[in-house]
């Protein structure tokens, strides 16, 4: 063995202490191996150790016990031995008191624990990083029928213009659905109603949509002011109670005191379809009235067709689209397309009729 070859920290460990005297004088500039070289100083300099001895020094801070940490770490306990007097080599410094019981970290110990914390955190960010699909050329976004109805074309315009070797897979579905998705990391941005917030989640605004009740005005009368207990008279289709309607329609009749118009034992029926745009097919065709936003229909109740507005007293409440996605994925590629988002949905807005849409 020459000196500056890597001694296997294990075999090192398990050898006579008479034989590690002998190694260390034939080889005094030989260093420790535990899965990657760890150099130790040399005529004063310092270097750099592996990760996983600061990870093991983390551990052992935390259970306070070598053969636990030992245990906890698959690896012997002259392993995790060998690995805390590398560091402190390393380091030139103490990190723990020698006999002390319980187990006590020295000052120095407790700044080095700091910093290894910070460490062992990176290091599990970068592996997370460069984990990510969008390394893969691939967005997965999640999106409201709200949003694919509205302005989901533009945007994937902008995203293929901009990004041009970009892959992206499209998800329709309600907040119920894409929420779990994107906490699951099934998807990688979700296009949705504003939700509670969350500490590992982020929300941008995006736009808000004005709501109003339609329905065919061959079949409803249209023309005439009416109070939102008179709803009562009518079918209301709208998705399916998974849907973000439901709640909202149910908060909606609560507000006016009418919390019990979902209960089996009201005159009232919620007659739920399968999509907005079946349900908007179902209403053009005197079936039944609908809350919808307003910019999804406008063009047709100007023409005067098969839709018109329902003048209900009580004002729908507006809805607020967000781009939602995980604090921890977050990336300039990200960001990126959460921009593109809101140009497409201001340029919506500015399109649109006013009071109807804004951004």
């Amino acid at each position: 063995m020459t000196p500056g070859e890597n001694i296997d920290l294990q075999r090192f460990a398990d050898l006579p202490k008479s034989a590690k005297s002998q190694m260390w004088r034939a080889n005094s500039g030989a260093t420790f191996w535990d899965g990657a070289p760890l150099p130790l100083r040399q005529g004063g300099m310092e270097a750099s150790v592996n990760i996983r001895f600061y990870e093991t020094f983390a551990i052992l801070a935390k259970l306070g016990n070598f053969s636990k940490t030992a245990e906890q770490m698959n690896a012997t306990q002259p392993t995790i031995n060998g690995r805390i007097s590398a560091l402190e080599e390393s380091l030139g410094t103490k990190l723990y008191v020698k006999g002390s019981k319980p187990f006590e970290l020295t000052l120095q110990g407790k700044a080095v624990l700091q910093y290894a914390k910070k460490i062992v955190a990176l290091e599990a960010e970068l592996e997370q990083l460069l984990a990510r699909r969008e390394f893969n050329d691939t967005l997965r976004i999640g999106a409201l029928e709200i949003v694919t109805m509205s302005w989901l074309p533009q945007f994937i315009r902008k995203v293929q213009d901009r990004h041009p070797g970009l892959s992206m897979e499209i998800t329709a579905g309600t907040v119920s659905e894409l929420m779990p998705r994107l906490k699951n990391n099934t998807i990688d941005l979700a296009l949705a109603f504003n939700t509670v917030p969350e500490p590992s989640l982020v929300h941008k605004p995006l736009c808000t949509f004005a709501m109003c009740w339609i329905a065919n005005p061959k079949y409803f009368p249209t023309e005439t002011e009416m109070d939102v207990h008179q709803l009562f008279e009518y079918p209301i289709f709208m998705a399916t109670p998974r849907s973000s309607a439901y709640p909202y329609l149910r908060d909606y009749f609560a507000e006016h005191a009418m919390q019990d118009i979902f209960l089996e034992t009201q005159q009232i029926k919620i007659d739920c379809a399968a999509s907005v745009p079946t349900a908007l097919n179902i209403v053009r065709n005197g079936l039944g009235v609908m809350a919808v936003p307003t910019a999804l229909v406008m063009d047709e109740v100007v023409r005067g067709a098969d839709l018109a507005r329902l003048p209900v007293r009580q004002q729908l409440p507006n809805v607020s689209v967000t781009a939602s996605f995980k604090y921890a994925m977050r990336t300039p590629l990200l960001d990126d397309i959460v921009d593109i988002a809101g140009e497409c949905a201001r340029e919506f807005a500015r399109s649109s009729a006013e009071g109807v849409v804004w951004a």
